[in-house]
């Protein structure tokens, strides 16, 4: 078994009730290939980069899943079925360790050995370059 991280994006105009029954339709899908889900994070209504058939913002939902190689096709096409589901992604995470809290962006793993980022340069300078004005 694989591990993926899905990401799931719900039509707005869903309410609470229902977008729970679309989530609870994605996880039967999963538990019915012999997968588990090992983490579920809602992250509510939020508006997306660019529109998905014509909706500007959607529910999005992200998942770890526990699922075999061979289920990730049939998984998709459950989806694809679905009409509240707007968008599915699956990223196959089976080299990163599940217990890890990097997998959603809180910190990544090359950031705690990095050293300073800015290193012997010093820091920045802001300053622009002003044009002496002409007196008038």
């Amino acid at each position: 078994m694989n591990t993926y991280e899905a990401f799931v994006i719900l039509k707005p105009i869903l309410d609470v009730d229902n977008s729970d029954n679309v989530l609870k339709v994605i996880e039967d899908a999963v538990e019915s290939l012999n997968g588990k889900v090992v983490k579920k994070d809602k992250l509510g209504r939020k508006r997306l980069a660019y529109e998905i058939n014509k909706f500007k913002d959607g529910f999005i939902t992200t998942y770890l899943l526990k699922l075999d190689p061979a289920s990730v096709l049939s998984l998709k096409r459950t989806c694809q079925l679905n009409e509240d589901i707007l968008r599915l992604t699956l990223v196959n995470r089976s080299n990163v360790d599940i217990t890890d809290a990097s997998i959603y962006g809180r910190e990544r793993p090359q950031d705690r050995d990095r050293p300073e980022q800015r290193g012997e340069r010093g820091e920045r300078e802001f300053r622009r370059p002003v044009a002496p004005r002409s007196a008038d």
